[in-house]
C-alpha cells in the first residue's frame, strides 16, 4: 500500500498464516514467515520469484529483522523460545539466544558500526524489552516496568530511539537505546485497541491494530495528528515502511566472507564474529566450525531435538530442532558425515506405516531416506557409522534389515526374519550396534520376549536373555563397559553384560521409563509418567539429577558422540564388495547382496534373481521366491506413496519394470525391482483404476477406469504417453483386465449388475461375452500364455475357473476357497492370494485333489499377484508388426485378431488418423474447454473417444479461454496463477505467458479474443476491470470498471461491442 493513499494491494495471497515480515532494500526482496507451514519465504516486491528460504526447525516465528549490512536474517520463535540468525540466502543458521526466552514477538536491529544491536519485545511471564549485540553478547533488559503485553518494537535511526507498544495497556512509548529517557507518545483506548506491529517513517509512527482492522499513524515527536492510514483490513499483523532511509548504509566487515559458517556483525576489534550451528563449535584460533561437545539426542512426538548433558545448562536446545515429525519413535546419528536420523511413524502404537528421515546437524537438507522402498512400520534403527550402514527393525514384516548409506544406489537386505524358533525376529522394538564385536542387539516384544543378538551380516543369531525383558521399551549399550541397558514400561531399568550374564536391576521404583542412553559415568532416561528427563550415576543410580521437566513423549534417545571401534574393514573401496559391506568383527567383514540379488562364488559380486512372485500387501509390494522352501524376499519392497494402497500389478520383464496402481491417488506408476524412485505415468484425478495389463510385445499399457458417470478401458504407451480411451460405457463396470498379445485379445471382468467375462480386440472393439452364467464376483483374471487359456477367481463363490481363449471348455480348477484375490500362472503352477487368511498359495494349474502349497503366510494383506519371469513374456517380432518400431505407427499400434493377427492397426490418441494409415494430425474443428488445472478437448463426433489435442496440464485454475484460428493459438486465463497465456492449437510446446501478476493481474476470470484486430479482452474480478491488450501483452487499455466482472464475449464484426456478465 502507499502510505499516502487509503488503498492496498495484495502481494502474496496463497499462504496460510503470515506472521512476520521484513525487506532487503539491496535486493528488493520481501521476507516473511508462514506459521501455517512453518517456513520462511522470500519473493520480489510484487510477489514473484518466491522461494523457500528456511523450512525446518521453526514453528511460531512472530518477529523477523533483516540485517541489510551483514547480509543476515534474525528472527525469534515463540514456541521454541529462541532467537536465531541465518545467512540471508538461507544457507546457514545458528542459535543466538536459547535461554530465558518466553514469548518473544517484535524485533528490530541497528547494524550501524556505532551500535550493532538487536532489540525485541517479550510478552511472557516477565514482560520486557531487551537488547543484545548482534553477535549474541551483551544481553540486557532495558525496559522492565509498566509493561504487560509488549508486542511491537521499531527504531528511529536518526534519533537512536526505540519505539515500542503494549497491546494490553494501550500505549506507544519511546526511549533511548539504553532504556533511559522513556516517554509516552500516545495512550488511547480508542486508537490503540490491540497494537500488533509498529514502524516509523520520517515524522510519523505507524501501527497495525488487530481489533480495529486498520493501520494508523501519529506524529513521532508530540503524539499529535492521529490518523487512519488505511481501514477495512482483516486482522493486520506485521508492517514495515519500504524505503531506503529505513535501511541506512554502513560498512560491512563480513563482506570478505571470513567465516566458514555464519559471519555476524560485532562490536569487537574485528567488527565481526563467526558463529557455528548448534552441535558444532569454532576450532581454537580459527574461524572454522568443527565437531562440538556431546549432547543428548531426543526423538519425540512432533520433534527431534538435542539438549546439553549438563543438568545445570538450561539452554533450550543443542541443535536446530527438527519440527513437524509425525511420530518420531527412534533416532541415531552419523558424526563423521554430520547427519541425524529418525524413524517417523504415522500412529502411536508402533505399527503405523513409517519412514526414516535424516537431516544435517546444521538443520539443513532434511530428506526422506525411505521415500518409496521402506515398508510396514520401521520401529527402531541403528547406524553403523564405520561401514555407512543403517539397520532397522520392522514389526509388521517381522524383519531386521540393513541399507547402505551415502552411495548412489541404496542397496538393502533383510538380514534376519521370522522363520520360527527362539532366534526369530517377531516384534523388534529397539536396537543398538556394538562396534567392538560386529554384532547388533535388539529387544523383541513378540510372542517370546527377549533380547537377541546377530552378527551384522545376519549370521549367528542368538538369544541373549529372556529374563526380565517383558514390555521392553528401549535398549542401549555402554560401549566401554560392554553392558546392555534397557527400560521396562512397568517402571524399571535393567542391565547385563553383552554376553547375557548377570541381569541386574538398576532402578525398579520409576514411573514409566522410555528412552535411555549411557555415556561415561551417567545413565540418561525419560519417564513418561512424570514427563521428565533424568540423569543417574552409574555407580550410584540413586544419585539423580533432573535434566528437563515437562517433556512430552520422548521415545528415542542417544548421546551424540563417537566412541568405540575406529578400525574399519569396509573403509577402503567398500571392502571390495560390489554392493553391501557388512562388518562382522574388529578386523572382519562380509560382502552381501541387496534383496533380489545373489552373491556370486567370488564372495564379492552379485547377480539378479530372475524369476519371482510379486504380491501387493495393501500399502506395499514384496517379492517371493517361486520355491516354497525359500523364504527370503526376492526383490526390494516397493511402498505406496503417502500411505495409500496398491491394487493391481503387472510387469514388463524386458525393460525390468513393475507397473502398479496406487489406489488412493489414484495413479499408475512403475518401478524397478532392484530399487530406485518409482515413476508416475498416469494420474486419474477422482477416478478409480481397477485393472492393469501390460502388452509387452506392442509396448502398450491397458487399464480400466471407473469415473463418476462413465466407465472406461484406456490405453497408453508403456511410458504413459499417448493416453486415450478405447471404450466407454455407462452400464458396464470393467475391473480386472488381461491381454494376450500372441492372439491379439483383451479380456476383462465386468462387475456391473450382470457379471461377465468379456473378450475384445486390443483396440478395444468387437466385444464378445464369453461367460455370463454362474459367475458372481470375478476378482482377478489372468492368462496361461503356454495354452492361451483364461483363468479367473471369484470372490463370492470362492472358486478359480478356466476357459479356453474362445470361451469354451469351462472348468473349475479350485473350489471351496476363501476370498481368492490375486491370480497368476507360471509354467505348470497356479498361484493365488487368500485375502481372508493372508496367504500366498500354489497348486497345479489343472484340476487336482492335492492340497495347495502355502508359499507365504502371515502377510500384512494378501491382494494382487503377478509373476516376474524371463520365460513368461516371449517376444514375437516375426508375426507381430507392433513389436518392431511400433509398427511404423506415429502414436499407437494394435495387433489385429483372428486371421488378421499378423496385421497391425495404427491409432491416434490425439488428432485424426491420416490416409497413410500411420500418421496423426490435429482436426480442423474440435471442442476445447478449461477444467480446473488443465485444458482438454473433445472431437465433435461423440463416438470418437480419443482427444483432438493433448491435455494442457499443470495450470493454476484455468477459467476462461478463446482461440485465434488463423495463427493457431488458444488463449487462456489462470485465476489463481494470475496469468494470461497461450498455447499452440495442436497442443504442442509449453504455454507462453503474456501477462502476469507483475502486470497488475489479480484474478483474471474472463477472456475473449478479437480475431479481426488481434486484441485480447480479459476481465479481472478482484480488480473490477475489463481490459484489452495486444497479443504480446502490450498496448493495454482499460475498457471499463465493474463490480465483479467474470465471463465476457465480444463480436468484433459489430464494432467492438462487449457483452458482459457480472457475477
Amino acid at each position: 500500500m502507499n502510505i499516502h493513499q487509503n488503498a492496498a494491494d495484495v502481494i502474496v495471497y496463497d499462504q496460510v498464516n503470515i506472521l512476520a515480515t521484513d525487506f532487503d532494500i539491496q535486493t528488493q526482496r520481501l521476507f516473511y514467515t508462514d506459521g501455517g507451514v512453518d517456513k520462511v519465504y522470500s519473493c520480489d516486491l510484487d510477489g514473484a520469484n518466491r522461494v523457500v528460504t528456511f523450512e525446518s526447525g521453526m514453528t511460531s516465528s512472530e518477529g523477523m529483522a533483516v540485517d541489510w549490512v551483514g547480509r543476515n536474517v534474525y528472527w525469534v520463535d515463540r514456541f521454541l523460545r529462541v532467537m536465531e540468525v541465518a545467512r540471508i540466502d538461507g544457507t546457514h543458521r545458528a542459535i543466538l539466544i536459547s535461554t530465558n526466552m518466553s514469548n518473544p514477538r517484535g524485533i528490530a536491529l541497528d547494524p550501524r558500526a556505532s551500535y550493532r544491536y538487536v532489540f525485541w519485545a517479550d510478552w511472557g511471564t516477565n514482560p520486557r524489552i531487551e537488547r543484545v549485540e548482534m553477535d549474541g553478547t551483551g544481553r540486557t533488559q532495558i525496559v522492565t516496568d509498566k509493561l504487560y503485553w509488549p508486542n511491537a518494537v521499531t527504531i528511529d535511526y536518526p534519533n537512536t530511539r526505540i519505539y515500542f507498544a503494549d497491546a494490553r495497556l494501550d500505549f506507544i512509548d519511546y526511549c533511548d537505546y539504553d532504556g533511559n529517557n522513556r516517554q509516552t507518545l500516545l495512550s488511547s483506548t480508542q486508537n490503540l485497541r490491540h497494537v500488533h506491529s509498529i514502524t516509523l517513517f520520517e515524522d510519523y509512527v505507524y501501527w497495525s491494530d488487530r481489533q480495529n482492522n486498520e493501520v494508523l499513524q501519529v506524529h513521532k515527536f508530540n503524539g499529535s495528528d492521529v490518523q487512519t492510514t488505511i481501514s477495512g483490513l482483516s486482522r493486520p499483523l506485521d508492517l514495515h515502511v519500504y524505503h531506503s532511509v529505513r535501511q541506512p548504509n554502513a560498512p560491512n566487515p563480513c563482506s570478505s566472507n571470513p567465516c566458514s559458517f555464519i559471519c555476524v556483525l560485532s562490536n569487537n576489534d574485528n567488527g565481526f564474529l563467526c558463529l557455528c550451528p548448534a552441535g558444532l563449535k569454532l576450532q581454537s584460533g580459527s574461524n572454522i566450525c568443527a565437531k562440538g561437545d556431546p549432547f543428548l539426542l531426543l526423538a519425540a512426538t512432533g520433534i527431534v531435538d538435542g539438549i546439553s548433558l549438563d543438568p545445570t545448562d538450561h539452554s533450550y536446545t543443542s541443535i536446530i530442532p527438527v519440527l513437524g515429525t509425525e511420530n518420531a519413535v527412534d533416532t541415531d546419528f552419523d558424526v563423521e558425515n554430520g547427519y541425524l536420523y529418525w524413524v517417523d511413524q504415522t500412529t502411536d502404537d508402533g505399527y503405523g506405516l513409517g519412514v526414516i528421515r535424516r537431516t544435517n546437524i546444521t538443520g539443513e537438507n532434511t530428506t526422506t531416506i525411505s521415500p518409496w522402498a521402506y515398508v510396514g512400520s520401521p520401529s527402531t534403527m541403528a547406524i553403523d557409522w564405520l561401514a555407512d550402514n543403517m539397520y532397522w527393525g520392522n514389526p509388521t514384516m517381522h524383519t531386521i534389515e540393513v541399507m547402505q548409506l551415502n552411495r548412489n544406489v541404496a542397496y538393502r537386505k533383510v538380514i534376519l526374519s521370522n522363520k520360527g524358533g527362539n532366534v526369530a525376529v517377531d516384534n523388534p522394538v529397539s536396537m543398538c550396534v556394538n562396534p567392538t564385536d560386529g554384532k547388533l542387539y535388539w529387544a523383541d516384544n513378540g510372542e517370546t520376549s527377549k533380547i537377541g543378538s546377530v552378527v551384522r551380516d545376519g549370521s549367528n543369531p542368538s538369544t541373549v536373555t529372556t529374563q526380565n525383558v517383558q514390555n521392553i521399551f528401549y535398549l542401549t549399550i555402554d560401549i566401554p563397559g560392554q553392558m546392555l541397558y534397557w527400560t521396562q514400561t512397568s517402571g524399571s531399568i535393567w542391565k547385563m553384560s553383552v554376553g547375557g550374564s548377570n541381569p541386574t536391576p538398576v532402578r525398579i521404583d520409576l514411573g514409566s521409563p522410555r528412552g535411555i542412553a549411557v555415556y561415561q559415568n551417567y545413565i540418561y532416561y525419560y519417564d513418561s509418567d512424570y514427563q521428565k528427563i533424568e540423569r543417574l550415576s552409574v555407580s550410584d543410580p540413586t544419585d539423580a539429577s533432573i535434566m528437563r521437566r515437562n517433556q512430552y513423549w520422548v521415545k528415542g534417545m542417544r548421546v551424540y558422540t563417537r566412541e568405540g571401534q575406529t578400525n574399519n574393514p569396509c573403509g577402503i573401496n567398500n571392502g571390495e564388495c560390489e554392493q553391501l559391506c557388512l562388518i562382522t568383527g574388529v578386523n572382519t567383514k562380509a560382502c552381501a547382496c541387496s534383496t533380489g540379488s545373489l552373491l556370486n562364488n567370488d564372495g564379492k559380486t552379485c547377480r539378479n534373481v530372475s524369476d519371482f512372485l510379486i504380491v501387493s500387501e495393501s500399502s506395499f509390494m514384496r517379492g517371493f521366491s517361486l520355491q516354497p522352501e525359500v523364504h527370503d524376499d526376492a526383490m526390494l519392497p516397493i511402498s505406496a506413496q503417502d500411505y495409500s494402497t496398491i491394487s493391481k500389478v503387472d510387469v514388463h520383464v524386458a525393460n525390468s519394470y513393475i507397473y502398479y496402481i496406487d489406489n488412493d491417488q489414484p495413479s499408475i506408476l512403475r518401478a524397478r525391482p532392484n530399487g530406485g524412485t518409482p515413476e508416475t505415468l498416469v494420474v486419474g484425478n477422482d477416478n478409480v483404476f481397477r485393472g492393469l495389463a501390460v502388452d509387452w510385445q506392442a509396448g502398450n499399457l491397458y487399464w480400466t477406469n471407473n469415473a463418476p458417470n462413465e466407465n472406461y478401458i484406456e490405453v497408453s504407451r508403456l511410458d504413459g504417453s499417448y493416453r486415450t480411451v478405447l471404450w466407454k460405457a455407462i452400464d458396464s463396470l470393467p475391473s480386472s483386465i488381461a491381454v494376450n498379445p500372441k492372439l491379439g485379445y483383451l479380456y476383462f471382468a465386468d462387475n456391473a449388475q450382470i457379471k461377465e467375462i468379456v473378450r475384445a480386440g486390443l483396440n478395444g472393439r468387437d466385444h464378445i461375452v464369453l461367460v455370463n452364467t454362474s459367475i458372481s464376483l470375478p476378482s482377478a483374471i489372468t492368462i496361461d500364455y503356454a495354452t492361451d487359456d483364461v483363468y479367473w477367481s471369484d470372490n463370492s463363490v470362492d472358486t478359480i475357473q478356466r476357459i479356453k481363449w474362445d470361451g469354451t471348455g469351462r472348468t473349475i480348477i479350485q473350489s471351496f476357497l476363501t476370498n481368492p484375490s490375486g491370480l497368476a500362472i507360471y509354467n505348470e503352477f497356479l498361484y493365488w492370494t487368500d485375502s481372508a487368511h493372508r496367504k500366498l498359495l500354489r497348486a497345479s494349474k489343472d484340476p487336482s485333489s492335492a492340497s495347495p502349497v502355502v508359499m507365504a503366510d502371515g502377510l500384512v494383506e494378501a491382494r494382487e499377484l503377478a509373476i516376474y519371469g524371463d520365460a513368461l513374456q516371449q517376444t514375437d517380432s516375426d508375426s507381430n508388426q507392433c513389436s518392431f518400431q511400433n509398427g511404423g505407427c506415429e502414436q499407437l499400434c494394435f495387433r489385429q485378431t483372428g486371421t488378421n493377427r499378423n496385421q497391425k492397426q495404427c491409432a491416434c490418441a490425439f488428432g485424426e488418423l491420416q490416409s497413410d494409415g500411420t500418421s496423426c494430425e490435429t482436426p480442423n474443428a474440435y471442442l476445447v474447454f478449461a477444467k480446473d488445472n488443465e485444458i482438454r478437448s473433445l472431437h465433435l463426433d461423440e463416438t470418437d473417444t480419443s482427444a483432438p489435442i493433448p491435455a494442457i496440464t499443470n495450470l493454476n485454475q484455468a477459467v476462461a479461454l478463446d482461440f485465434d484460428y488463423i495463427d493457431g493459438r488458444i488463449y487462456f486465463s489462470e485465476a489463481h496463477g494470475r496469468k494470461i497465456r497461450w498455447v499452440s492449437s495442436d497442443g504442442s510446446g509449453e504455454p507462453v505467458t503474456i501477462l502476469t501478476q507483475s502486470d497488475g493481474l489479480l484474478s483474471p476470470e474472463g477472456l475473449a479474443f478479437d480475431w479481426i484486430h488481434k486484441r485480447i479482452y480479459y476481465s479481472d474480478r478482484r480488480a473490477g476491470t475489463i481490459t484489452a491488450c495486444g497479443i504480446d501483452g502490450g498496448n493495454k487499455s482499460e475498457i471499463l470498471r465493474a463490480d465483479k466482472p467474470r465471463a465476457i464475449v465480444l463480436d468484433p464484426c459489430a464494432g467492438c461491442k462487449i457483452k458482459r456478465i457480472l457475477i
